[in-house]
């Protein structure tokens, strides 16, 4: 089942040709389904998996017969001698290609799927997702399996909020209302403790890419970004530092950028990062204007393997 699962994340990607049939034969409710994996969930989503992949043509291969479990096929029952860590790391695997297989799927989608995707997942839970406070209580920590997952879910926002404002729009208005209002403020909180020092690098590359694509697409969440003293001064301690390697301090660079005072892109590029920086610090906060920005999933380099 965890196979499967890593095959349809692949299948999820941007340039595959039968993403859109995948969509629309139902594979968003069974990937947010999985994200919390019990046997009998596993079971029916992996039942589902197959029929979607076989509706479509993408053949199942060595998958064929996996939704139906044979003596000591169930997560979590094995042979004698079976521990609880490795029924821990099963889950594990289902969980981690159910938030790839959604961040493969927000990647250049368009509004409709964005909406749906953040009705059908909630605002709560995501904010909850997102929240990197677990890591004091993960098994690992920062360098555990938590880790991992927060990683991918920092990328499904990220690529949830790029390329127009009604993207980071959704995202404003599907945690805004979380927590009595309370929703905006949680999710900065929880983009700044990203940019802890404890947190790693691959962690602070997206939810910088996060924060850049929210201010470049909302002007909402750019005046929240840019007047949020905790963001922005982790993110001018980690581009004076000289402890973060060169993708953390461009990524750096991009979202200065964006929460600067609005000029062409140009303009601001050729204007340096010192100068950007000190605009932000100076409290400068302008219209929202939006920025053609990495791709949040980078071909193959992003497909499960």
């Amino acid at each position: 089942k965890a196979r499967l699962g890593a095959a349809v994340c692949n299948l999820c990607i941007d340039f595959s040709p039968v993403r859109s049939q995948l969509v629309a034969n139902g594979v968003l409710p069974i990937l947010i389904a999985l994200l919390s994996p019990t046997k009998d969930v596993v079971s029916d989503c992996a039942g589902g998996l197959l029929g979607i992949v076989d509706r479509n043509g993408a053949g199942t291969g060595d998958f064929a017969g996996a939704a139906s479990d044979g003596p000591g096929d169930e997560l979590g029952e094995g042979e004698e001698g079976s521990v609880d860590g490795e029924k821990d790391q099963c889950w594990y695997e289902v969980r981690l290609n159910a938030i790839w297989g959604l961040r493969n799927l927000s990647y250049k989608s368009d509004t409709d799927f964005k909406e749906r995707l953040l009705q059908q997942l909630g605002g709560m839970r995501l904010l909850g997702m997102l929240d990197p406070m677990r890591m004091a209580a993960a098994p690992g920590g920062w360098g555990g399996q938590e880790a991992d997952m927060l990683a991918h879910t920092l990328g499904m926002a990220r690529n949830l909020c790029h390329g127009t404002p009604c993207g980071a729009r959704a995202v404003l208005l599907a945690v805004g209302g979380v927590g009595g209002g309370r929703g905006m403020p949680q999710l900065l909180e929880a983009m700044a403790g990203c940019l802890s020092d404890d947190a790693p690098s691959h962690i602070a590359v997206e939810a910088i890419g996060t924060l850049s694509n929210m201010a470049a697409n909302c002007p909402e969440m750019r005046l929240a970004v840019g007047m949020h003293t905790v963001v922005l001064g982790r993110l001018c301690t980690a581009l004076t530092s000289g402890q973060r390697g060169p993708r953390v301090l461009s990524e750096i660079g991009w979202c200065l950028v964006n929460l600067s005072p609005p000029k062409t892109q140009a303009e601001n590029v050729a204007s340096g990062q010192e100068e950007v920086c000190s605009a932000v610090e100076g409290g400068r906060i302008g219209a929202a204007r939006p920025v053609d920005r990495p791709p949040g999933i980078r071909g193959i380099a992003n497909e499960r393997g």
